[in-house]
């Protein structure tokens, strides 16, 4: 009876050795599913790569630099010598039948003198107004450009380069609303298209 007692507990404590060996076994990984034939493998998935932060990302736009301003005595006058002023730089215009202010200043002139340009320049414009004349403009750059107005013959095209006290062209005959001042020129200079008197940049 003993020895069937101590058998049963050899029994028993062999059960718990080989339970605990069982518990204690790591887990297999679980096998990888079969590939059908012909199928690729994907490729494992790269992380997502983040573009470089450019330096120039977070520069704040460099500030636009001011319009060089306009210098006094910068133009020279567009016909020999210091002609005489025949109307005003916005004296009243009644021309076109109401009272509206001169946007140019009439410098008296014979028919043909020679017009000169009153700063480098390049023309921009010959055409015949049909109030006007024949006008020529001239784009100087940094936004200022001038116009003569009530020529006779042009020596230069669109496009062309001319210098400073190049002869543009010739008095002609005024524009139709402007016969009764007999014969002068015209002449407007514009800074960002606006219209100023000439006499604060001629040279005096």
């Amino acid at each position: 009876m003993a020895l069937l007692s101590v058998a049963g507990l050899l029994v028993l404590l062999a059960a718990l050795v080989a339970y605990q060996t069982f518990l204690m076994a790591p887990l297999s990984e679980t096998p990888p599913e079969p590939t059908a034939p012909g199928a690729t493998t994907p490729a494992p998935e790269s992380p997502a790569e983040v573009p470089p932060v450019s330096a120039e990302a977070n520069t704040p736009p460099e500030a636009v630099a001011p319009e060089e301003m306009i210098r006094p005595d910068s133009l020279v006058y567009p016909l020999v010598g210091t002609p005489r002023v025949l109307k005003a730089f916005e004296s009243v215009d009644s021309a076109y039948g109401d009272y509206r202010q001169y946007t140019a200043m009439a410098l008296q002139a014979k028919a043909g003198d020679s017009v000169l340009a009153a700063a480098k320049g390049i023309v921009t414009t010959v055409e015949r107004d049909p109030a006007e004349g024949v006008v020529l403009a001239l784009d100087h750059g940094g936004g200022l450009s001038t116009e003569y107005s009530g020529l006779g013959a042009v020596q230069v095209s669109p496009g062309a380069t001319v210098e400073a006290g190049a002869v543009v062209g010739q008095v002609g005959e005024p524009g139709p609303i402007r016969r009764a001042m007999g014969s002068h020129l015209a002449f407007t200079v514009r800074v960002n298209g606006n219209p100023v008197n000439p006499l604060t940049l001629l040279k005096q």
